[in-house]
């Protein structure tokens, strides 16, 4: 039912108008005057829709035509009919970047703010998120003190978190005395080595935070090499040549999964805080979407900033 078609006529397939008008107080009276009066276009976006979008993504931020862009749909926001859409590059160039759609498809911002919650409310639950992001043991690089912390939540078999893991380095080369970088293991299950990766990872760490993160660079710097049949020779390789490592427990753990649990503790606490893809990137508990090292340096600056 809607506006448009009640001024047609005085019956709409036998319903009558006054009969209709009356379910309309009805949803106007249980709060629903927008969803009854706008006529709100609720559906994902069809195949026109994306290919416009993408050549306003392409030419506004002037990606050449041999990247090949695609785009998918994050679904509605919070119930309503705004939509989170997500832009990357399919080859050539690295881009991916987020963005909020209005219902009709016209409108792209990059953020989208709920007005109805409480403020303090909010920043009670952003701080509880950032608790929630330190407080278990994890890898990390650079002071606690640090003004801003970057949690990250990645899959060492994923293209993009290599990109982010070079992003990070240069960042902590830049401002290493303004952040705190924490990893966090979310292998994805459609990447066949990524899970045991992420537990050799956490072996490594049991023994150190050092050995970790040699591992993690060994990992991503020789991602492109790695298979599901070669990834256990290659890292037990890795830590032979490594210093410091106690192969003998190292090995042990690797080929019995024994720090499964652990990676399964920060999957869930990654599905809890929203993350389904990955890197996906918290800044002092806060969720953003970068897509590269300028724009997370200029996050992080402004967020040093504010402290």
């Amino acid at each position: 039912m809607s506006i448009r078609i009640l001024s047609r006529g005085t019956t709409i397939s036998g319903i009558t108008v006054a009969a209709c008008a009356s379910l309309l107080l009805v949803v106007l009276a249980g709060g629903g005057v927008l969803r009854a009066l706008m006529p709100m276009r609720c559906a994902a976006p069809t195949e026109t829709d994306k290919d416009r979008l993408i050549r306003f993504v392409r030419t506004k931020y002037r990606i050449p035509l041999d990247v090949d862009l695609g785009v998918a749909d994050g679904g509605p926001v919070s119930n309503s009919c705004f939509r989170k859409l997500v832009f990357a590059s399919l080859s050539g160039r690295r881009f991916q970047r987020e963005f909020f759609s209005s219902p009709d498809f016209r409108f792209l911002t990059a953020e989208l703010f709920d007005a109805k919650p409480d403020p303090k409310a909010e920043e009670e639950k952003r701080r509880q998120t950032a608790d929630s992001l330190v407080g278990r043991h994890a890898p990390s690089l650079g002071r606690d003190s640090a003004p801003v912390t970057v949690a990250v939540f990645s899959d060492f078999q994923c293209p993009f978190c290599a990109a982010m893991a070079k992003s990070l380095d240069a960042l902590t080369a830049s401002d290493g005395d303004q952040i705190r970088v924490i990893y966090h293991y979310f292998p994805l299950l459609s990447h066949k080595w990524a899970k045991p990766a992420a537990e050799a990872a956490a072996c490594a760490e049991r023994q150190s935070n050092a050995l970790f993160w040699s591992l993690y660079e060994f990992l991503f710097s020789n991602q492109r090499e790695l298979s599901p049949e070669n990834l256990t020779p290659r890292v037990l390789a890795w830590s032979r040549a490594a210093s410091g490592v106690d192969q003998s427990r190292f090995q042990q753990c690797v080929e019995n999964s024994l720090t499964s649990g652990e990676i399964e503790q920060d999957i869930a606490l990654g599905t809890e805080l929203g993350v389904h893809a990955t890197p996906a990137v918290f800044l002092n508990g806060e969720p953003v979407s970068v897509s590269s090292v300028d724009e997370l340096r200029g996050l992080v600056r402004s967020a040093a900033r504010q402290r």
